[in-house]
């Protein structure tokens, strides 16, 4: 995948250009499969632009590949995909103020939710329309970035569940590290976090499609977690998320082959 080679427009407007191996990709998905180590679903992270990759076309190679889903904190980004064509599943990562939830789903995007208020706003959004709201919840499992703290996540998703429209398709955090010294302490905490999720499901009766703990550091550390789905960022394009960790070394191939330019000038002295 290039940008590279058109005589005008925005290619000659801005000529810098990355090329990007889509087939890394195909063969990243292919190994994070084989280290979850049992059938999982993968909901693939495309922040800021897919990792510069180009939210877009990698979205559409993702969908071909069979990922189950994408996510991503940017809604400019997301409506992008969306807007190309893409069908899966478009998880907005919390990052909306609860007024802006029902834009959200006005978009055809999955929302978030860490509180009550949020489950108010998403509540009269899913009024009159013909099925549930798809919903997904952040936990704070101990990061201390924004989430509902573990020892409320049950609550929380209680109250979802009992909102008219509302249904708990997801419950995720986030527990990345970047050194082999954090990595027990991550681990710690997503045996914390998958013991919360069991307990909800048990509660319900049912299980949740998307209950997610993994992101890279995790996968890339092996720690297993039970749960039905994975989220891997860098390790998509060949990227290492732990500082001492070259990724290659775990057999996963760069999807950046080169950063490249046109030349805008020669001067003479």
């Amino acid at each position: 995948m290039s940008a590279a080679g058109e005589a005008g427009g925005h290619a000659a407007a801005r000529p810098v250009w990355g090329e990007v191996d889509l087939g890394a990709i195909t063969a990243n998905i292919a190994l994070i499969r084989a280290r979850a180590g049992r059938p999982v679903r993968i909901l693939a992270p495309i922040k800021a632009d897919a990792y510069g990759h180009g939210a877009v076309p990698v979205a559409r190679h993702l969908e071909a590949r069979g990922v189950d889903g994408l996510a991503t904190a940017n809604i400019d980004d997301a409506i992008a995909v969306r807007t190309a064509g893409v069908e899966l599943p478009i998880l907005l990562y919390a990052s909306a103020l609860p007024e802006g939830l029902g834009h959200v789903v006005a978009q055809g995007l999955t929302p978030t939710v860490v509180d009550a208020d949020g489950v108010r706003a998403l509540a009269e959004a899913a009024a009159g329309r013909s099925a549930p709201v798809p919903v997904h919840l952040k936990v704070d499992a101990g990061l201390g970035r924004l989430g509902v703290r573990l020892d409320e996540a049950a609550a929380l998703a209680r109250r979802i569940d009992a909102a008219p429209g509302l249904d708990v398709e997801g419950i995720y955090t986030h527990l990345p590290f970047t050194s082999d010294a954090d990595a027990a302490w991550s681990a710690r905490r997503l045996e914390a976090f998958a013991a919360v999720v069991r307990a909800i499901e048990a509660e319900r009766g049912r299980p949740i499609r998307f209950a997610q703990g993994a992101a890279s550091s995790l996968l890339a550390a092996g720690s297993p977690d039970g749960l039905t789905t994975v989220a891997p960022g860098h390790l998509v394009f060949g990227l290492s998320p732990i500082a001492e960790l070259d990724a290659a070394t775990l057999g996963f191939a760069p999807a950046l082959r080169a950063v490249r330019a046109r030349l805008i000038h020669v001067g003479e002295r």
